[in-house]
């Protein structure tokens, strides 16, 4: 049962995510910062933030000179902990599935806070 205070905090925190550009993370209570500059790479934040939940920041950059075939990706989420680094970057290969066929690399750095 959620008293009144309570109740009123998260109604708070759900409209404030609503209006949030930025993905917000309910486990963990704030917003993952995204660190992009293209809309393309701001897509891809914004899947990656969608996806871990628990991300504290998500940089994304498209490293072939604009044309989107190479990007260089760094994740920092609790979704991390306790997992090897070859599981953190298959569960980002799941989420990047579609847009990974159609690039020609990735340089993919996954960590826990």
């Amino acid at each position: 049962q959620l008293g009144a205070p309570a109740l009123y905090l998260l109604i708070m925190f759900r409209f404030a995510a609503a209006l949030n550009p930025l993905r917000v993370s309910l486990t963990r209570g704030f917003a993952a910062k995204i660190e992009a500059i293209t809309p393309e790479e701001r897509a891809i934040g914004d899947k990656l933030a969608q996806a871990f939940g628990g991300a504290n920041l998500i940089k994304v950059r498209d490293t072939s000179g604009g044309c989107g075939a190479m990007y260089n990706i760094e994740i920092t989420a609790q979704d991390f902990a306790g997992q090897s680094t070859v599981k953190q970057h298959m569960a980002v290969h799941s989420v990047l599935k579609e847009e990974m066929a159609k690039w020609h690399g990735v340089t993919l750095v996954t960590k826990a806070p």
